[in-house]
């Protein structure tokens, strides 16, 4: 934690803004009076936004995912329903797949490249989808053998992997 508070310091970043990530309360002694994953859930709720007009559907942000900075830093992007929901039909739905799909996501599912087919097309298409607990390339391989996997999105290393698996390399 001392490297990351001294940096955080240097960019004028305020102590208050760094959040301890220990879901299962792990280390909160030894970081006391730190911001800890806890505190994030101490902030009482609030209701769903509904709407049932177009332009709140375009002018309302619905999730903030993340990039890993193809074209830059890594950054969070602003979302609406409207944009959700026109990605998802105009990669999942106009060209209509010839074949029952089954997916599989081994990206994180806050990647703004995975977020949609993880948190929509199944739902919506009514699809089959496997996730890993975490990435691990063995049980990457068994899970496709096993589930009949027919649609994923890969990161270069791991699409060589594959393309060597199924015969594509040779």
């Amino acid at each position: 934690m001392a490297p990351i508070l001294k940096a955080t310091a240097e960019v004028g970043l305020v102590r208050e803004k760094v959040v301890l990530f220990n879901p299962d309360g792990q280390g909160k002694e030894v970081f006391e009076g730190q911001l800890q994953w806890k505190d994030l859930l101490s902030h009482g709720e609030r209701d769903w936004e509904r709407f049932d007009d177009l332009e709140t559907a375009k002018n309302t942000t619905a999730a903030l995912f993340f990039s890993s900075g193809t074209t830059g830093l890594p950054k969070a992007v602003q979302l609406s329903h409207d944009n959700i929901i026109a990605q998802h039909t105009l990669v999942y739905e106009a060209p209509k797949k010839p074949y029952e799909v089954v997916r599989f996501f081994s990206l994180p599912m806050f990647h703004a490249a995975t977020a949609f087919q993880a948190h929509t097309t199944p739902l919506r298409n009514g699809e089959k989808a496997y996730v890993l607990p975490r990435f691990d390339l063995e049980k990457w391989f068994w899970a496709h053998e096993k589930f009949g996997v027919t649609d994923l999105t890969l990161v270069p290393p791991v699409s060589s992997c594959w393309y060597e698996w199924i015969g594509l390399n040779k």
